[in-house]
């Protein structure tokens, strides 16, 4: 396992290669926003190399995706699923000001058993209380690989792809995005495809944020409001 130094000089060095690569292309890479997962380092090496004027997002996909998986360890889908309650789980939707305040108002109305959820919710993503987690070894004494993640499975077209399938679709994927990026260049980027449903939800939550702003809805309303719109799994 490498060292957290380690890991931020590697990071630090893909960003610097990103970066370099835009400058050799005559892209100007100065964005005002990233969006990252929670990776401390890489919000670091962010700050670094694109400077400390970055606004860095947290991605909602991976928030949703681990939180989801702490609710299966913790035996708790099926709780999740049929208890109304649940669906007020949506204190990530709140403005950064009033996190605290929303999980307060949360700890008011928590289904018995979701105590666990709501702790490992509140010291991971809240309070920043981590610790290091050892992958387990198997039945046989040793540590296997793990399983590429779903997007990348994806891509790969297989969750345990061979070192030679993996290189086949990754060449494949960099020659698209080499040829997106020349499209953008000229001004000719393709249409992004949006679902009717998506963009009837993505309105949704803005009109439901925008109220929340305004104070026309109180905490309660706009726990219940996301809660109806947004599921974890």
């Amino acid at each position: 396992m490498k060292e957290p130094l380690d890991w931020l000089t590697n990071v630090e060095h893909t960003r610097r290669t990103v970066v370099d690569k835009c400058n050799a292309l005559g892209i100007q890479p100065d964005p005002i926003t990233v969006v990252t997962d929670f990776e401390r380092a890489i919000i670091n090496a962010i700050f670094s190399i694109l400077g400390t004027y970055i606004r860095c997002h947290g991605c909602f996909y991976n928030l949703a995706q681990s939180t989801w998986r702490k609710i299966q360890s913790l035996g708790l889908v099926t709780s999740y699923r049929d208890c109304e309650e649940a669906k007020l789980f949506c204190v990530s939707y709140f403005p950064v000001c009033n996190v605290t305040a929303g999980l307060a108002k949360l700890k008011e109305y928590i289904p018995e058993g979701f105590d666990p959820l709501v702790d490992y919710f509140e010291s991971t993503y809240i309070l920043g209380i981590y610790r290091k987690i050892q992958r387990p070894a198997g039945p046989d004494g040793i540590v296997h690989p793990l399983r590429v993640p779903k997007g990348l499975g994806t891509l790969l077209g297989t969750s345990h792809p061979s070192i030679w399938r993996a290189l086949k679709h990754l060449r494949m994927d960099h020659a698209n995005v080499k040829a997106a990026i020349i499209l953008e260049s000229r001004g000719q980027a393709p249409a992004k495809r949006l679902k009717k449903a998506t963009k009837q939800l993505q309105e949704r939550l803005v009109n439901l944020c925008t109220a929340y702003h305004k104070k026309k809805k109180t905490i309660k309303q706009f726990l219940t409001g996301i809660g109806h719109y947004i599921r974890w799994e």
